[in-house]
């Protein structure tokens, strides 16, 4: 059967706060800033969790993968992933996930 990697999702920039001025008008400190950082940070990744963005991801790749496989197979070559043929589109609705 055939396999692709499973799916990751990464929040970028990821820094980290260290030396911040506090003054009158600023009022946090560099580990207020990273705490706010966190808190959006996981509730950026609960809300992807919640989501459809990953099975928009996968049927995506299906739909990217069936082109790969429509102009390969135009120029009279053979598709294979892991050494393994694809002779049709519809091979790439056992693609195990």
């Amino acid at each position: 059967l055939i396999s692709i990697p499973t799916e990751e999702i990464n929040i970028n920039p990821d820094f980290e706060y260290y030396d911040i001025q506090s003054d009158f008008l600023n009022p946090f400190e560099a580990d207020d800033y990273n705490a706010i950082k966190e808190t959006v940070k996981t509730s950026l990744l609960l809300k992807v969790e919640n989501s459809e963005l990953k099975s928009n991801a996968k049927n995506r790749l299906i739909s990217e993968l069936s082109k790969f496989y429509i102009l390969t197979n135009s120029l009279g070559w053979t598709l294979q992933y892991n050494e393994t043929p694809i002779d049709g589109i519809e091979d790439f609705q056992i693609l195990k996930y």
